[in-house]
C-alpha cells in the first residue's frame, strides 16, 4: 500500500509539473477580464455582463493581485486548490463520529462498529470475532443489546429518492445470525432496548420516541 501511495504521489507530482505550461483557456481569460474591469472601477452586470456569481470574479481578482495575470500564476492557484481539496477529502472523520461499542448484558460479548456500514461481535475474554452483521445503507451510528440474543443497530438515513428513505434501524438475531427487522429511524437517533420491558424503542434528537416492539 505504501508503494502504491508513493507511486501515485510521484505520478501526480509529475503531471502537475507538466501542466505548469498550460495557457489560460476557456472561462479563465473571461473571468480575468471581468476582474480587471472591476479593478478599474467597473460594475459587474452593468459595465460587463456574465452569468456567474460575484465570488468568481473576486477569486480571479485576488489571484491577479497576489500572483499576477500570467498563465503560470493561474496554474499555480489551480494546482493549490486541487491539492487543498484532495487533502480535505483524505482527512479522517473527526473523533465525535466514532460510535461507542456496546457490551452484552452478561459482559461476555461486545459489539463494535466497523469502518464500513457493518459491525461485529467479539468475545471479551479472547478478542475473537464471533459474528459480523450488516451492511446498513450507511455507516452504523449506534448499537444496543436486547438480552444476549438480539442487537439493535442504528445508521444514518440514506435517501432513496426525493421522498423516501432507507430504514435506519435494524434488529439482528445472534441465534440465527441474521436480520430480524428493518425499521425507519427518527432524526438519525439511536435504537435502544428497554432492559425492564425487553422492548425496542427509537428516539430522535427532537425528543420524539417511538416504541417498536
Amino acid at each position: 500500500m505504501k508503494l502504491i501511495s508513493a507511486a501515485s504521489g510521484a505520478l501526480a507530482a509529475y503531471l502537475a509539473w507538466r501542466s505548469l505550461g498550460w495557457p489560460l483557456i476557456h472561462d479563465a481569460p473571461l473571468m480575468h477580464y471581468i476582474a480587471w474591469v472591476i479593478g478599474e472601477g467597473g460594475v459587474p452586470y452593468r459595465d460587463v455582463f456574465d452569468m456567474n456569481l460575484p465570488g468568481v470574479y473576486l477569486i480571479h481578482a485576488a489571484v491577479i493581485g497576489l500572483l499576477g495575470r500570467g498563465d503560470l500564476a493561474w496554474r499555480l492557484f489551480d494546482l493549490g486548490w486541487l491539492a487543498a481539496t484532495g487533502a480535505l477529502e483524505s482527512t479522517p472523520p473527526p473523533s465525535d463520529l466514532v460510535v461507542p461499542s456496546a457490551t452484552s448484558p452478561d459482559g461476555r460479548m461486545i459489539a463494535i462498529p466497523d469502518a464500513a456500514s457493518t459491525f461485529h461481535v467479539e468475545d471479551v475474554a479472547t478478542g475473537e470475532v464471533i459474528w459480523t452483521f450488516g451492511p446498513h445503507p450507511t455507516r452504523v451510528t449506534g448499537l444496543d443489546w436486547g438480552g444476549v440474543t438480539r442487537i439493535a443497530s442504528s445508521a444514518e438515513r440514506e435517501p432513496v429518492d426525493r421522498w423516501a428513505f432507507e430504514p435506519s434501524v435494524r434488529v439482528w438475531s445472534t441465534t440465527l445470525v441474521t436480520m430480524e427487522q428493518a425499521l425507519p429511524g427518527i432524526d438519525n437517533g439511536p435504537a435502544l432496548f428497554d432492559s425492564t420491558l425487553g422492548r425496542l424503542f427509537v428516539t430522535g434528537r427532537s425528543s420524539v420516541t417511538r416504541w417498536c416492539k
